[in-house]
C-alpha cells in the first residue's frame, strides 16, 4: 500500500500560509468567602474553606465548598468570559490574579451552624485566585492530501509541544482547529469526578456581544481559504 504524501500548496512560488492569534488563560482559586442569610434577612460574610460542608434545603450534604468552586471554575461559560474580560484588558500580559463574585441564592444551597445546626443560605461567592494569560502567534501553512485542503503548524500549549491543524467545510461554512500535544504534557490534567452541584449549569452569566461562535459573526469556512489573502498584519478580533 503506498503513503499519501501531503502536498504543499504554493502561489507564485511561495507558500501559502494563514497566520492565527490564540488566547490560554490559566486561573487557579485559591479562596472563597460565602455570603450567608441568616435571622432577621442579614446578611455575613464568612470565610470559606475548601472542606466546608454545603448542604441542600433540605439538609442533606451535597458535597465540600471547595468541589463546588472547582465545578464553577471549570464551566465553558466561566472560561468564555474569563477569557474575554482578559482578552480586552489593557494590561493583560501583566495580570496575576482574579475576582469574581457569583449569585447562587436561587440554587438553594445551604450552611449548617455548628452549634445550632440551623441551615443558612448561600447567597453569594466571593472567589479569587491566580490567573495568567498568553496569546499564541499561528502561523498555518496549507497542505492538500488528494483533494482535501487543511493547514497545520506546530505551536505548544500548556507548555506542552503539539501540532495545530485547521479543516474547513464550505458547504456548511464551518472551520474547525484542533490541537494534538507531541510529547508528555507538563501541565497535570486533573480527572473530571461525576458532578455535585448540577444547579452551577443553570446560572446567568454575562454574555458579551462581541463574545459569539464564529458562525454569527462571519464566514468560517472562508478562515482556512488558501487563496483568500491574509491582509491583517496584527492581531484582531477575527484572528482569535
Amino acid at each position: 500500500m503506498d503513503a499519501v504524501q501531503p502536498e504543499l500548496i504554493e502561489v507564485d512560488g511561495r507558500q501559502v500560509a494563514r497566520r492565527l492569534y490564540v488566547d490560554e488563560i490559566r486561573y487557579t482559586p485559591k479562596a472563597c468567602v460565602l455570603v450567608v442569610q441568616v435571622e432577621n434577612d442579614q446578611l455575613i460574610n464568612v470565610e470559606g474553606t475548601a472542606d466546608t460542608e454545603i448542604y441542600n434545603e433540605s439538609g442533606h450534604l451535597i458535597g465540600s465548598l471547595g468541589q463546588l468552586v472547582i465545578e464553577l471554575a471549570h464551566l465553558e461559560k466561566v472560561t468564555r468570559y474569563f477569557n474575554f474580560e482578559a482578552h480586552h484588558h489593557p494590561e493583560r500580559d501583566a495580570l496575576k490574579a482574579f475576582e469574581v463574585g457569583v449569585d447562587i441564592h436561587q440554587l438553594g444551597y445551604r450552611l449548617k451552624h455548628l452549634e445550632t445546626g440551623a441551615l443558612h443560605l448561600v447567597v453569594r461567592l466571593l472567589i479569587t485566585g491566580s490567573f495568567e494569560y498568553k496569546q499564541h502567534e499561528l502561523n498555518l501553512a496549507f497542505a492538500k492530501i488528494g483533494e482535501r485542503t487543511y493547514a497545520s503548524t506546530e505551536s505548544p500549549l500548556l507548555d506542552t509541544p503539539g501540532v495545530w491543524v485547521g479543516t474547513s467545510n464550505p458547504t456548511a461554512k464551518q472551520a474547525k482547529l484542533s490541537w494534538r500535544s507531541i510529547g508528555k504534557p507538563k501541565v497535570a490534567l486533573q480527572p473530571v469526578e461525576e458532578a455535585r452541584f448540577p444547579g452551577l449549569m443553570d446560572l446567568d452569566w454575562p454574555r458579551h456581544p462581541k463574545d459569539q461562535p464564529s458562525s454569527e459573526s462571519g464566514d468560517a469556512s472562508r478562515l482556512f481559504d488558501p487563496l483568500q489573502p491574509d491582509s491583517a498584519n496584527e492581531p484582531n478580533d477575527h484572528d482569535r
